[in-house]
């Protein structure tokens, strides 16, 4: 696991600088604090032999953009190989629809979110009149 998280800390960092690795180990430890950064050992699956998959939660408050990524293969707690790519993280369904409106048609994007507070003001006094005659 050390030779691992040197790996991991050291990719495109000079760690001859003073105060280098001070300042990795406070970066990876209030990461961790806000469940940004994970060491998540065993948690791949082979298909196949040569491809593999896995699941990474994402923050709900993440932007939009290209995010490059590094790959390790580790074999007996050893680096063997890594690879860099980027990886596309965008809006999909209802809310890349309505993060759309809002940007490219505001005024529409007002409207519907006025009909919206309108209708659903209108749907909770319906039910509670409708609990009070009871």
């Amino acid at each position: 696991r050390v030779s691992i998280e040197r790996a991991i800390r050291s990719v495109g960092a000079a760690m001859h600088i003073r105060g280098a690795q001070s300042f990795a180990d406070a970066v990876v430890r209030i990461r961790e604090d806000n469940g940004l950064y994970s060491l998540r050992e065993n948690t791949v699956a082979v298909d196949e032999q040569t491809l593999f998959r896995t699941a990474i939660e994402m923050p709900a408050d993440l932007t939009e953009g290209d995010y490059q990524t590094r790959i390790f293969l580790t074999r007996g707690g050893e680096v063997v190989s890594s690879y860099e790519t980027t990886i596309d993280v965008r809006k999909v369904g209802l809310e890349r629809f309505l993060f759309s409106m809002s940007r490219e048609q505001p005024f529409l994007y007002g409207l519907m979110a006025l009909a919206i507070a309108i209708a659903s003001g209108w749907g909770a006094s319906a039910a509670f009149s409708l609990l009070r005659n009871r």
